[in-house]
């Protein structure tokens, strides 16, 4: 079933007013959104949607958008979950260092290991890799380490 994205926002919207409580209806969204390229919408769209609080009537939070992504990525759409933390990162939100190697991660399985590192060099371009208590160690080893494994095809 494909909506066009006016008829897509009221539907979503029908949806999740018709829920209680705010938990209810944050489970709502998750499933919406993911099942976003189901139902023809985009990422983009349906979290713009649910940032209107006067529209769903439950605010979002950057841990909400990260669980979500986490849960989308076991469903097998580490896509889905590329795009949140794009969207994340287009609205200027901040990183924790965990949540740094998460989008690192994706960004691995979804492109390829020379995005992530390209990434990771943008957010943080003056990393000591010596340091192992430094800041972003964690998304650094993770890059580390799929390198070491893929060294005989060496993507990079």
């Amino acid at each position: 079933m494909t909506l066009p994205p006016s008829e897509l926002a009221i539907f979503v919207a029908d949806g999740v007013m018709s829920a209680k409580t705010p938990r209810k209806k944050k489970k709502m969204m998750f499933e919406e959104l993911k099942d976003v390229s189901e139902m023809g919408g985009t990422v983009e769209e349906t979290l713009n949607a649910f940032t209107t609080k006067e529209e769903y009537g439950v605010s979002i939070t950057k841990a909400d958008l990260v669980r979500w992504s986490i849960l989308i990525d076991r469903y097998g759409r580490p896509e889905i979950s590329v795009q949140i933390f794009e969207w994340m990162e287009k609205k200027e939100m901040k990183f924790t260092p965990s949540q740094l190697a998460t989008f690192v991660d994706f960004i691995y399985r979804v492109h390829s290991i020379r995005a992530a590192l390209d990434y990771f060099e943008s957010v943080d371009p003056d990393f000591d890799n010596m340091d192992y208590k430094a800041k972003n160690w964690s998304a650094y080893d993770f890059l580390a380490r799929s390198m070491s494994k893929n060294w005989n095809k060496r993507p990079w």
